[in-house]
C-alpha cells in the first residue's frame, strides 16, 4: 500500500473511529450483556475449527471436503481466532452459498444497545468492524476476477456480499467505485468488439470479393485473416466480470468530496455487471445540493437509514431537498442535526417539511438537533401518525409549550431513546417530569447541560427512578461534589435496571482546572481525591458510571 492510501486510510479510520455506532440502528432490546451469561460447553465443531483456521493448508484441505453447512463455524472460528486474513480470504475464496451476510458471524455487533452504554466497548468493536470491512470486500472482488480467469473450475458460488451494519472506510468505498468503473469500460469495450466484427464481414470491400482470377470466398476468408493478424490483441473481448449480477450491499459513510465523486461515477454507470445496494448514507459536510444529487443516481429501494449533519440547510436548498425523501420508501432514521433549520422564521418551510413527514410511513428515528422549533413541536408531532422511537432534540430551544406537546402525544409517541439536552429546561421541571412520568418504555434518556440546580437535579433522580425500561442516563452538567455523591447513592437503592450513568466531573475538580489554585487544590485532595471519588460513584451506583469532563 503506498503511503497516500495509507494516510488516506488513517484518516478514514480516525472518522469512524470516534463515531460510536451513531451511522447504525441501534436494537434497544439487545444489550449483549455477556458478562451476566454462564459460560457454556463449546461445541465439538466449534473446538475443531479453532484448530483447522490456524492453519492455511488445513483449511483448504477443510474446503475440499466439508459439507456447505460446516462453512459458517469455520468463518465464525476465523474471526475469532485468527490474527492475519489468510484463512478469512481462503473461505470466502470457496464460499459454497450464493449470499454472503458478514453480521451472522459476529457477536459483538455495532447495533447492540452497549455501543450507547460503553464507550470503551464502542470503540473496540468499531476498530474491529472496520478490519472485517477492509479484509473482506476486497477479497470478495478479487476472488470472481480471479474465478473468471480460471475456465474449468468453479470455486466459489458467491454473488451477493452484504455488509451493512459495519462502517467501510472511504479507501475501500473508492476500491468498490473502481471496480464497477472497470467493469462499465470493458462492457463497452467488448460492445465496440462486437460492432466491430460485425461490420467486418458485412462490409468486405466488393474489389476483393468479385475479384475474377480468385476464388471470392477463398479471397474473404484471406482477407479476415489479415485483419485479424494485424490487430489481434485490439480485437479480443476481455471477461473479468462474471455475466451473471455482482451484488455489494454496505453503508455508506463519506466526507471526503472526492470519495463522493468517484461513488457517483460508479452508480452512473450502466454497467450490470455490478451492483450497489446502498442501505445507510451518511454524509456530512459534503452540501446539500451534491446529497440531493447522489441521492437521484441511488437505488431508493434499499435506503434505510440518511445521515447528512452538518450540511448548512439554507430556505433554498431545503425545499430542493425534501421532495426527494418521499421516494426513499424504506426510510425509518432521518438525521438532519446540526443544519440549522429555523423553523420559527417561516411557517411554509414547517408546513412542507411536515408534509414530507406524514409520507415517510416506517420512520423511527428522527433528528432535528440544533434546528430551533420553538413552539412547534406539535405541528412536527402530529404529522407522524406512528410512533416514534428515537427522537433528538437537543440544543433545539425548546419551550414550555414544546413539552407540554410531548405529554398530551405520549399516548402516540412512546420512546426509546429520547435526547433533550441543553435547551435550559430547568426552567420548566415540571412539565419535564410530566412528560418522564408518561414514557413507559423509555430506554435511554439524555438531558445534559440543562443548567438543573442540585434541587432539581435530585428531583430528577428520584422521578427517574419510575422509568422501570431505563438503561442508560446522562444527565452532564455543573454539579457539586456532594450532589453526585448523594444521587449515587440514591440510584444503587432504587435503580434495579440502570446500566450506564453518564455524568460530568463535579465542580469543585473542574474549577481547579481552569482557576490553577494550588491552595484551593490542595484542599479538595484533602477531602476526597479525584480517583477515590470515582471510585465511590461506581460503587455507589451500583452501574458503569462515565465521568467526563465539565464543559464551561
Amino acid at each position: 500500500m503506498s503511503q497516500q492510501e495509507t494516510n488516506s486510510f488513517s484518516s478514514d479510520f480516525s472518522y469512524l473511529f470516534f463515531r460510536n455506532g451513531a451511522s447504525f440502528r441501534i436494537d434497544y432490546n439487545d444489550a449483549d450483556d455477556n458478562s451476566r451469561k454462564l459460560p457454556s460447553i463449546p461445541k465439538l465443531t466449534d473446538l475443531c475449527c479453532s484448530i483447522i483456521v490456524r492453519s492455511e493448508r488445513l483449511t483448504e484441505q477443510a474446503c475440499e471436503i466439508i459439507p456447505k453447512e460446516l462453512f459458517n463455524p469455520l468463518f465464525r472460528a476465523a474471526l475469532r481466532y485468527t490474527q492475519d486474513d489468510s484463512c478469512i480470504n481462503i473461505l470466502i475464496t470457496r464460499w459454497p452459498d450464493r449470499v454472503f451476510r458478514l453480521e451472522n458471524f459476529v457477536d459483538e455487533k455495532l447495533t447492540s444497545l452497549k455501543m450507547l452504554l460503553c464507550e470503551k466497548t464502542a470503540l473496540q468493536r468499531t476498530k474491529q468492524a472496520i478490519k472485517y470491512s477492509v479484509i473482506i470486500i476486497p477479497r470478495f472482488i478479487d476472488s470472481i476476477r480471479q474465478q473468471q480467469q480460471m475456465n474449468d473450475k468453479k470455486l466459489s458460488n458467491l454473488r451477493i456480499l452484504d455488509v451493512t451494519n459495519f462502517p467501510v472506510v472511504e479507501l475501500i468505498i473508492r476500491y468498490i467505485s473502481t471496480h464497477c468503473r472497470l467493469a462499465e469500460k470493458e462492457s463497452r469495450r467488448n460492445q465496440l468488439i462486437d460492432i466491430y466484427n460485425q461490420q467486418n464481414h458485412q462490409l468486405v470491400p466488393e474489389s476483393i470479393l468479385n475479384n475474377e482470377n480468385g476464388n471470392p470466398c477463398t479471397t474473404e476468408i484471406e482477407y479476415s485473416e489479415n485483419i485479424s493478424n494485424d490487430k489481434t490483441d485490439d480485437l479480443i473481448k476481455s471477461s473479468s466480470y462474471p455475466d451473471d449480477i455482482i451484488i455489494i450491499r454496505f453503508d455508506c459513510i463519506i466526507q471526503d468530496y472526492r470519495t463522493y465523486v468517484e461513488l457517483l461515477s460508479a452508480l452512473r454507470s450502466s454497467t450490470p455487471n455490478i451492483q450497489l445496494q446502498i442501505c445507510t448514507i451518511d454524509m456530512r459536510c459534503i452540501g446539500l445540493a451534491l446529497v440531493s444529487s447522489f441521492l437521484d443516481h441511488v437505488d431508493k429501494r434499499f435506503v434505510h437509514t440518511l445521515r447528512i449533519p452538518y450540511n448548512v440547510l439554507t430556505r433554498q436548498n431545503l425545499k430542493y431537498f425534501l421532495p426527494r425523501l418521499p421516494k426513499l420508501t424504506q426510510l425509518h432514521t432521518l438525521d438532519l442535526s446540526c443544519n440549522f433549520i429555523d423553523f420559527r422564521l417561516n411557517q411554509e418551510d414547517l408546513e412542507q417539511f411536515c408534509c414530507v413527514l406524514t409520507q415517510l410511513k416506517h420512520l423511527k428515528n428522527l433528528s432535528l438537533s440544533g434546528s430551533p422549533i420553538t413552539n412547534r413541536l406539535e405541528y412536527i408531532l402530529n404529522a407522524i401518525d406512528h410512533s416514534l422511537e428515537v427522537l433528538n432534540l437537543d440544543f433545539c430551544s425548546l419551550y414550555e409549550n414544546d413539552l407540554i406537546s410531548l405529554s398530551q402525544m405520549s399516548t402516540r409517541h412512546q420512546f426509546l431513546h429520547l435526547d433533550l439536552g441543553t435547551n435550559r429546561l430547568n426552567r420548566f421541571m415540571r412539565q419535564l417530569l410530566i412528560v418522564l412520568i408518561k414514557q413507559t418504555r423509555l430506554v435511554v434518556l439524555d438531558l445534559d447541560y440543562n443548567r438543573f440546580s442540585s434541587n432539581d437535579y435530585l428531583e430528577l433522580i428520584a422521578c427517574c427512578q419510575r422509568l422501570t425500561t431505563l438503561k442508560s442516563l446522562s444527565v452532564r452538567g455543573p454539579n457539586s461534589l456532594t450532589t453526585q455523591l448523594a444521587a449515587a447513592t440514591f440510584i444503587g437503592e432504587h435503580y434495579r435496571c440502570l446500566q450506564s450513568w453518564k455524568i460530568a466531573s463535579p465542580i469543585e475538580y473542574s474549577l481547579n482546572r481552569f482557576v490553577g489554585n494550588d491552595e484551593q487544590n490542595y484542599l479538595i485532595q484533602t477531602i476526597m481525591p479525584y480517583d477515590m471519588f470515582v471510585n465511590e460513584m461506581n460503587k455507589r451506583a451500583k452501574c458503569l458510571v462515565s465521568i467526563s469532563e465539565l464543559s464551561v
